[in-house]
């Protein structure tokens, strides 16, 4: 089966929200562990080709960032911090999945509107992202009768929205448009975007092999790309006394 290629729009747009260190860090460790784990993986569909893209990727990568141009635009200028608002929106969403549930429990209509996805969201995509904290904002407004005791209060939904406007304001109201960028940024940006896509891939297929075995599947994982943030704003909260 041939994995989903989203649009050049998308693909500059996620290539752009992550800088090439990291993601060459994760590419190098995976190259490693799909060498040596090649055949459990075959049993979900990774094949040689994907090693061989992987590797090639990596090294294409590394070459363009020879060019001062590539280096010096790794990254838009609005879009450094990326990276982590990303995470610390997983880590609001996960934290409103967590709260609500303290106050809804069998109320399965109120906890699908505030339970994203796990992990928080689709394929590293920031615009998809934004969306689903706006969808989870909302609710977390609606149901605020409900859940503020559990810690869903003012101050909780008021840095949903800072990350909204943050992240909001760092991608813009438009995905980047290849056609825009110089040819060296708009291939490091391409690329970039090939790369974080085949590498959440072949993680999610390596944590599928061997869900079992901890020590097998730790080097699955994209901690350089999605740093694991846990948002406890919430016990910032004074303690109220039980009557």
């Amino acid at each position: 089966m041939v994995a989903y290629v989203p649009p050049q729009e998308v693909l500059a747009s996620i290539g752009a929200s992550f800088r090439s260190e990291p993601l060459l860090c994760v590419g190098r460790r995976l190259v490693e562990a799909l060498e040596r784990d090649r055949v459990e993986l075959a049993r979900l569909g990774v094949t040689e080709e994907d090693l061989e893209n992987l590797d090639n990727g990596i090294r294409d990568l590394e070459n363009m960032l020879q060019d001062k141009q590539a280096a010096r635009h790794d990254t838009p200028p609005q879009m450094t911090k990326v990276c982590e608002t990303m995470a610390e929106v997983r880590a609001w969403l996960r934290s409103l999945r967590r709260l609500a549930a303290i106050h809804l429990a069998a109320d399965t209509p109120a906890l699908m509107r505030v339970s994203s996805p796990s992990p928080e969201l689709v394929e590293m995509y920031p615009r998809d992202l934004l969306e689903e904290l706006r969808r989870r904002l909302k609710a977390a407004e609606d149901l605020k009768p409900r859940v503020e005791a559990c810690g869903v209060d003012d101050a909780f939904i008021k840095r949903g929205r800072k990350l909204e406007r943050i992240l909001s304001t760092a991608i813009g109201p438009t995905d980047l448009d290849p056609k825009n960028l110089s040819m060296v940024v708009r291939r490091v940006y391409l690329r970039k975007g090939q790369l974080v896509l085949l590498a959440l891939r072949l993680v999610r297929a390596g944590r599928a092999v061997f869900a079992e075995n901890p020590g097998r599947r730790e080097a699955y994982r994209l901690d350089e790309l999605d740093p694991k943030v846990v948002d406890t704003s919430y016990l910032e909260r004074p303690a109220k006394s039980s009557s």
